[in-house]
């Protein structure tokens, strides 16, 4: 047998052993893909989440209202109002 047959030979067996491997993976790749999302619907999500977020009050607004009850309070205390 020369050398070439030998390679050959050799090439063939390791193929042989990796079909099984391939056929498993190729099947574990055909059941997962399907679940995950696509660009398409990340970009979609990431529009959604980015309108949901500009309709949120912004945190200096959050802190107005703080400050303006906060002031309220102390201008209460100040002149003396009870709550009775």
């Amino acid at each position: 047998m020369s050398e070439l047959e030998r390679r050959v030979a050799k090439v063939e067996s390791v193929l042989d052993r990796l079909e099984p491997l391939i056929i498993r993976i190729d099947e574990q790749l055909r059941s997962t893909l399907p679940h995950l999302a696509t660009k398409a619907e990340i970009a979609d999500l990431r529009t959604e989440v980015r309108a949901g977020l500009a309709e949120k009050p912004s945190k200096t607004y959050m802190w107005g209202i703080v400050g303006v009850m906060t002031a309220a309070v102390f201008a209460a205390v100040v002149l003396g109002a009870t709550l009775t």
